[in-house]
């Protein structure tokens, strides 16, 4: 898709410079050159023929048309929209999922004879972690946690309340039937830094922090709201062992990145 989009698109323009045309491009094109550098000493010559292939296709080329297409602020508003709105679609199914218990998207790699190894039909506390057509739970919780940050320009396009809040319901419910805590955190996260830029940020961040002390109170007491605070990181007893798993990964990968912080270690 993008190869082809990118041969169709004008060479030239006031606003569409031609190859390596501005500065990003030679960091980017730098960045190419470290990342197949780092791989020289460990890497055959086949192998390294293959990376520097792979990481075209996932440095350069998405890089090269996304600079050149996006050159109107329209134009990139456009992209947000279409990609929400497909979210919103994902989030849907993975509400569907959640409740009916039933992975919609397992049966078709299986009926085209591919081998997917994350076919699982993955739990946590009972509930199945729903992915939709993501491939993995963690899949889309990625793609739903850049969705809600594209949302928040999105959303001021619509004159309708009510779309704002069904929308915004719905990329919360999708979050929540993913299951995957980290995207949750990154939500989190991210729904500080917005209200933090945003219009009246003081204002705002009160009133999220005392409705997240609200809703934690309320689910402390009450037993049916209970498994809410059991499903949080740091917090809840649910798969603690993950958590821990991932704090043991950043003190090893501290380790790494100390022995070499330039070019680090493949």
């Amino acid at each position: 898709l993008l190869l082809p989009a990118l041969m169709m698109m004008p060479k030239k323009g006031p606003r569409r410079p031609g190859l390596l045309g501005i500065g990003t491009d030679w960091f980017v094109l730098a960045y190419y050159a470290v990342q197949i550098a780092v791989m020289v000493p460990y890497a055959s010559t086949t192998d390294l023929v293959r990376q520097s292939f792979v990481l075209a296709i996932d440095t350069l080329l998405p890089y090269w048309v996304f600079s050149r297409a996006f050159n109107q602020p329209e134009a990139l508003t456009g992209a947000m929209r279409a990609y929400v709105l497909v979210a919103l679609i994902l989030s849907v199914l993975a509400m569907f999922e959640s409740v009916r218990r039933w992975p919609l998207y397992d049966a078709v790699s299986v009926h085209w004879g591919i081998d997917w190894d994350m076919i699982v039909f993955l739990e946590r506390a009972g509930f199945l972690r729903a992915k939709a057509s993501a491939g993995h739970s963690l899949m889309l919780g990625c793609v739903l946690l850049i969705a809600w940050g594209w949302w928040g320009v999105v959303r001021t396009e619509l004159k309708s309340r009510v779309w704002v809040w069904l929308g915004t319901l719905a990329l919360i419910a999708g979050l929540a039937a993913s299951l995957a805590r980290g995207s949750w955190l990154g939500a989190a996260f991210l729904t500080v830094m917005m209200l933090a830029m945003g219009r009246a940020p003081v204002k705002h961040l009160i009133l999220l922090a005392l409705g997240g002390v609200f809703f934690l109170g309320i689910a402390a007491v009450v037993p049916a709201l209970s498994f809410v605070i059991d499903m949080l990181p740091f917090v809840g007893n649910v798969d603690s062992e993950n958590v821990e798993y991932r704090q043991r990964l950043l003190e090893i990968s501290l380790g790494l990145i100390r022995q070499s912080p330039w070019l680090g270690v493949p």
